[in-house]
């Protein structure tokens, strides 16, 4: 869990390296974590305060 909330502050201090790694995730048509793909983290980062 710890793991999941570190990515997310990551997404919300870097948003656009987050948004290569989501996009690398989908050209590789898989994501880097089996279990949290970064497009979800981008998501938690959006709706995170």
């Amino acid at each position: 869990m710890t793991a999941q909330l570190e990515l997310t502050c990551a997404a919300r201090l870097r948003p656009e390296l987050a948004e290569e790694y989501a996009d690398l995730e989908r050209e590789m048509g898989e994501p880097f974590r089996r279990d949290l793909a970064m497009a979800e983290v981008i998501d938690r980062a959006g709706t995170a305060a």
